[in-house]
């Protein structure tokens, strides 16, 4: 009697492991699969959200950039010739990088449709690396800066003259771009 429920204890208790294990391994084997396809597809999600957050960034410079280069009216200090705080912004630039500013002569504003240019020419002495520095610095200014041309004037007198500083002469024809409200202005 003891034989036999203990033949029965065991044979219930080697059929409840299989049948546990057989059922767990199927419950937990989908659970797995569903897992790793729930990750590949929060990783696409999040992709996708940080393409989104970039592309938002994006349109807000694009925004702040228009919004900063659009004339509301004729009177407007964008439209100006030699608007003063445009040449502030390049001579602070310019000092930043301890550039030797030797003149800034702007020239007639030219009206082309929606469009306001206003020409500078420029003219500086530095090295590579701040006139490197200087064109970085407009290229990421609010303002819409056209390099119109470049000139180095490095000749071999300017060479050897140099006290091993470096610097050469550089003229620069630039255009500020101001997009006008209407046709009126």
């Amino acid at each position: 009697m003891i034989l036999k429920r203990s033949i029965i204890l065991i044979a219930l208790s080697i059929t409840y492991y299989i049948l546990g294990s057989l059922l767990s391994s199927f419950i937990i084997e989908s659970k797995e699969i569903k897992i790793s396809e729930l990750e590949q597809k929060q990783k696409t999600v999040n992709e996708q959200f940080i393409t989104a957050q970039i592309l938002s960034q994006e349109l807000d410079n694009v925004y702040n950039v228009f919004e900063e280069n659009l004339a509301t009216s004729a009177k407007d200090e964008k439209n100006k010739e030699a608007s003063m705080e445009f040449l502030k912004y390049l001579t602070d630039v310019m000092e930043k990088y301890s550039i030797k500013l030797n003149q800034i002569i702007p020239d007639k504003k030219i009206k082309k449709g929606l469009l306001t240019k206003i020409p500078y020419t420029i003219s500086f002495s530095c090295d590579y690396e701040k006139f490197g520095q200087f064109v970085n610095q407009l290229e990421s200014a609010d303002r819409i800066i056209l390099v119109k041309e470049i000139t180095m004037k490095n000749n071999i007198d300017n060479i050897k003259n140099s006290d091993e500083s470096g610097d050469m002469e550089i003229e620069m024809e630039i255009e500020t771009i101001t997009i006008n409200k209407s046709k009126t202005i």
